[in-house]
This record gives structure tokens, C-alpha cells and sequence, in this order.
């Protein structure tokens, strides 16, 4: 992970420190971050529902990756945005972890 190149999405930030390496800043909201993303082909949004979020909303996303942790909160946001109309997905793969963490992917349809 430390050698992937990494974007920080933000309008408050002057910096990104990741460790020894610097990453780059992207402003301009959703616009910004999906014009960022466009050339990579896989992205992993790291600690943002409200990213997530947009960048489901706006259709920019064909397949999630989801790790669940077992721990139960109780409460906290939805990962989903809330859609005018259902997204159909299906599985694309699932793989458990020792610790009890799991990753499903999930293909979603048009």
C-alpha cells in the first residue's frame, strides 16, 4: 500500500503526509475527485462515507469492495447513498481473514 500513489480529497488541508511520502492534494469537491480517478483503475477510498457516497451516486463506481470488522457500533451512517432507485449488484468474490474480517465484492449493474 505505501508504494500506491495516493490522493487526498480535500478544501481544508495544505498538506498530505503519508509516512516519508507526500500525497497529492485534490480540490474541487466531488468534480475534482472524479476527475483525479478517471485514469486509475481501481481506487480505494479510505475513511470518507461522504465520498463513497458521491462517488456511488454519481455512478462512477462498477464494483465496492466492502471489509467488514467484527465489532457492532449500534449506530453511525449508511454506506449507501440514500438513491431515488435501487442499484442491483452481484457477488464478485468474498475472502475471510483469520481475525474474522471479511471482504465481499460486489459488481454492480447499470
Amino acid at each position: 500500500m505505501n508504494s500506491l500513489p495516493k490522493l487526498v480529497v480535500s478544501e481544508t488541508r495544505d498538506s498530505a503526509p503519508w509516512g516519508e511520502e507526500k500525497c497529492e492534494l485534490v480540490r474541487g469537491g466531488l468534480d475534482g475527485a472524479l476527475a483525479a480517478v478517471e485514469c486509475f483503475d481501481r481506487v480505494v477510498v479510505w475513511g470518507s462515507l461522504t465520498l463513497s457516497r458521491a462517488l456511488l451516486e454519481a455512478r462512477a463506481v462498477a464494483a465496492v469492495r466492502l471489509r467488514t470488522v467484527p465489532v457492532f457500533l449500534g449506530a453511525g451512517l449508511s454506506f449507501a447513498p440514500p438513491a431515488r432507485a435501487p442499484r442491483a449488484a452481484r457477488l464478485g468474490g468474498q475472502h475471510r481473514y483469520p481475525t474474522g474480517h471479511v471482504t465481499t465484492e460486489y459488481l454492480l449493474e447499470e
